[in-house]
């Protein structure tokens, strides 16, 4: 796995790969938008971070069921927002 420091040393690098990850975030809020959860702005930088967590969980430990646990924690996360809104929590 690349470090940040690594990646840092490289500003063509850096850029693509900030601008992947901001293609990813933008990809989520629309889906978020049209799955028309609450706040799909914050419910895409949530599902975007667990899936970073996800990604560096799988390289750094070795753990490739760390895909299927941040699918279950992304399902809690938008089953939660669904049923605040519901609620009116």
């Amino acid at each position: 796995m690349v470090t940040v420091a690594q990646v840092a040393n490289d500003s063509s690098d850096w850029r693509g790969a900030s601008e992947h990850k901001r293609r990813i975030v933008d990809y989520l809020q629309k889906t978020c938008r049209e799955a028309q959860l609450p706040e799909p702005e914050q419910m895409a930088e949530h599902l975007a971070l667990l899936r970073e967590g996800a990604i560096a969980t799988a390289h750094v430990r070795n753990m490739p069921e760390a895909a299927i646990l941040a699918r279950d924690m992304a399902r809690n996360v938008i089953n939660a927002a669904r049923l605040s809104t519901v609620e009116g929590t």
